[in-house]
């Protein structure tokens, strides 16, 4: 089998792929491999078939060589009906069949034609393929947000995207969003939906939100300099309503550097944030029962802490919330 490679396509990258045989012998080339040799033993006759592959890049032809071999004489045999393929007549007795993958060269351009066929010779019986034919698709689609009511007092708000020209091949979404100028954080992850509900914290926050496409060949649109929908939610926390212990958690999660926790305190009495290691050390407290009873945030600096898991630990009469949260370096 003789494979001519267009000069569309990067021979660096090639790299030989499966070989089968009669349904019954998986031969798995090295990844990045360009050439191999491997002998399978027929099992009758004393026969061995040889299996080389090699790209020779000045031609730019990639060619499979199966021989059938005496497995003593490393020669043909003499008997020239022996051989190593028998005839069809119980699929896949009958039947081989090799693969490999090879990029497209950076510089070709969207839409370039990918034309692709091989040449068979079969005991001296030429025979070509059918051409297999792909156009190249480097286009990243593109997305955003609609644009969302400033300010939203309602204690959820919908959010819609939508990919630009409604492209064919459009695979899903990433939806992104930002509180109060924070790093994005991903809400929405690879969705085929185009619009959810948002519930924002109380106490009154700004929300960032942009949107990134993804198609079908794997192109995926870059993330934009600026967000596409922006809004202020000013749902307030209701005086009126008892507050209970609550821990919130971390935000972003994983966090980088600064550590955020939000949790609410339902009174004034002694409480502690604890963060603790895995080894159930705690490497810092806060004193935070004398901010009063309602939401609160508090940062802990991690500059001399290890990247890896950690408990956060919120106590106050007797109660204990916990819950994880990832540090990242």
């Amino acid at each position: 089998m003789v494979d001519p490679l267009a000069n569309t396509l990067d021979l660096n990258t090639l790299s030989l792929d499966a070989i089968d045989l009669f349904g019954t012998v998986h031969l798995l080339p090295a990844p990045g491999s360009k050439q191999y040799t491997h002998d399978v033993d027929l099992g009758h006759d004393n026969l061995i078939v040889r299996v080389t592959a090699n790209l020779d890049v000045p031609s730019r032809q990639l060619t499979w060589l199966l021989t059938t071999l005496d497995k003593t004489t490393l020669q043909p045999p003499a008997n020239q009906l022996l051989g190593f393929l028998p005839p069809n007549q119980a699929p896949p007795q009958g039947e081989g069949s090799v693969l490999f993958t090879i990029k497209t060269l950076a510089a070709a351009p969207n839409g370039t034609v990918i034309q692709n066929s091989a040449l068979l010779n079969f005991d001296g019986t030429i025979q070509n393929t059918p051409d297999v034919v792909n156009n190249l698709d480097t286009n990243a689609p593109a997305s955003n947000v609609l644009a969302l009511n400033n300010p939203i007092p309602n204690q959820t708000f919908p959010v819609s995207w939508q990919a630009t020209g409604v492209p064919a091949d459009l695979k899903d979404f990433t939806i992104y969003v930002a509180e109060d100028g924070q790093p994005y954080q991903a809400w929405k992850v690879n969705t085929t939906n185009t619009s959810d509900t948002y519930v924002p914290r109380p106490g009154g926050h700004s929300y960032a939100f942009y949107s990134v496409a993804r198609d079908m060949s794997g192109n995926i649109e870059p993330a934009p300099g600026t967000p596409d929908a922006q809004t202020l939610s000013t749902t307030a926390v209701d005086p009126s309503l008892p507050r209970q212990l609550a821990l919130a958690g971390a935000h972003p999660n994983p966090a980088h550097g600064i550590l955020r926790v939000a949790y609410t305190l339902p009174s004034s009495e002694r409480a502690t944030l604890d963060l603790i290691d895995v080894a159930g050390r705690r490497v810092a407290r806060r004193e935070v029962g004398a901010m009063g009873p309602g939401p609160h945030e508090l940062s802990f600096d991690t500059p001399r802490m290890s990247a890896g898991l950690y408990f956060i630990r919120l106590t106050q009469a007797g109660q204990v919330l916990t819950t994880r949260v990832v540090l990242m370096r």
